[in-house]
């Protein structure tokens, strides 16, 4: 038999997108007007998963199950002045397009009214997977509490939902209750994301608690991830498992919350961080961190050869510890029950008023800027090797240090008052 030419045609499809609700369904205010600036709902912050990394995502309306009159769809926008009213809400289709050509459609309930009103969020921002135990937030920010206990005594565990990530359930609705005891949380997974995430734990049961994996934060303008376990029972809670990026991070877990172990990230995985902080029931440790909002605990400690920086007041009951090569800077004052250095090379700085029982640097370059006033019940000076530039004042009931006057500098020990 002769050879003859055979020609082979191959049709590649992408995996079908799915998408993840980021907020609540629109309610929008009879007569008034929403813009691009300013939009009823905005499809460009959904999640959108099984998409291709490059090409354009396209969003069209439904011919039957269109929006209200006087809103229309634009550039991925829900913008315009409704002019017809519809108090239990509108069914809405949007079709969309994703990066690699498959289409999926979004359905949303449109309310619109005289008065402004707020729908429930719903399981649909989630991924439930029952079989697995596992669920993903899919980005959203949400607050874990107990609702209620079945009639084994099983306690059973509510996901709420906290798009203001205020630590508040943002209604009486969870998206999803049962019992967590035995679950897996993602706060983000196999997708990166561009927004903040904060998962509050007040009360209930959880199994473990990943904050990402799998993925990249990349938002930066303050902590990308935070966990705040207040309350409750848990297991395991780790900031990072494997192939998980974040700008910033911050961690705590409450005195009267139980967990099992908590780490910044999953010791078998791989995470990436540029700083964080985490606080184990009042016992801090900070890397490469800045904070803006008063901090409080019952120490604080500096990771080696990192830096940490305070734009609010710091009150430390217990001791300020650096352990060498650190540089931080107290902006707002601080308050402590000791200041000490135990390593080399440490570099402070303290503004404003700083209250501490006992002042003990060691090897460490101590500034006390003009505008600081230090006051110390006791302060204590033995190492020779390290310098205080002093531009402030400093009070202190006992003063133990041995040194001499050198143009105008009290040297102690090598220590410098200016």
């Amino acid at each position: 038999m002769p050879d003859e030419q055979v020609v082979v045609t191959a049709a590649f499809e992408g995996i079908p997108i799915d998408i993840k609700k980021t907020s609540v369904d629109p309610s929008a205010v009879l007569n008034q007007t929403y813009t691009e600036k300013q939009p009823l709902y905005d499809l460009n912050r959904l999640i959108i998963m099984n998409d291709a990394k490059t090409s354009t995502i396209s969003y069209k309306e439904d011919a039957t199950y269109s929006l209200p009159e006087g809103l229309t769809l634009t550039e991925g926008r829900i913008i315009g002045t409704p002019t017809v009213l519809y108090e239990d809400g509108k069914r809405v289709d949007i079709h969309v397009t994703g990066r690699n050509g498959t289409e999926a459609v979004l359905r949303l309930n449109v309310i619109v009214s005289k008065v402004q009103k707020i729908q429930e969020s719903t399981i649909e921002r989630l991924t439930v997977d029952e079989e697995n135990k596992t669920i993903s937030l899919n980005g959203t920010s949400a607050v874990l509490q107990q609702t209620g206990t079945s009639d084994n005594g099983v306690i059973l565990t509510g996901i709420y939902a906290d798009d203001d990530r205020d630590g508040k359930a943002d209604g009486r609705q969870a998206m999803y209750s049962g019992d967590l005891s035995g679950y897996t949380i993602y706060g983000i997974s196999g997708i990166d994301y561009d927004r903040p995430i904060r998962i509050t734990v007040l009360s209930g049961s959880v199994g473990s608690i990943f904050g990402v994996k799998n993925a990249t934060m990349s938002y930066a303008d303050s902590d990308s991830l935070v966990i705040d376990i207040q309350g409750g029972a848990v297991s395991t809670v780790y900031g990072l498992d494997s192939s998980a990026h974040v700008q910033y991070m911050r961690m705590k877990r409450g005195k009267e919350a139980a967990v099992g172990k908590m780490a910044i990230k999953n010791p078998s995985g791989y995470g990436f961080y540029e700083g964080y902080l985490i606080d184990q029931a009042g016992a801090i440790t900070v890397e490469d961190y800045i904070v803006n909002e008063k901090l409080t605990g019952d120490s604080l400690q500096v990771t080696q050869y990192k830096d940490f920086t305070a734009n609010a007041p710091v009150e430390i009951t217990g001791a300020i510890t650096l352990p060498g090569g650190t540089e931080t800077t107290f902006n707002k004052g601080v308050t402590a029950g000791t200041f000490k250095t135990n390593g080399t090379y440490d570099k402070v700085w303290f503004h404003g008023t700083c209250n501490i029982d006992t002042f003990s640097p060691g090897y460490a370059y101590v500034y006390i800027e003009k505008d600081a006033v230090l006051k110390a019940e006791d302060i204590k000076i033995k190492n020779t090797s390290a310098q205080i530039f002093h531009k402030g004042a400093v009070s202190a009931k006992t003063f133990a240090c041995t040194g001499k006057m050198d143009g105008g500098w009290s040297v102690c020990r090598g220590y410098r008052y200016q």
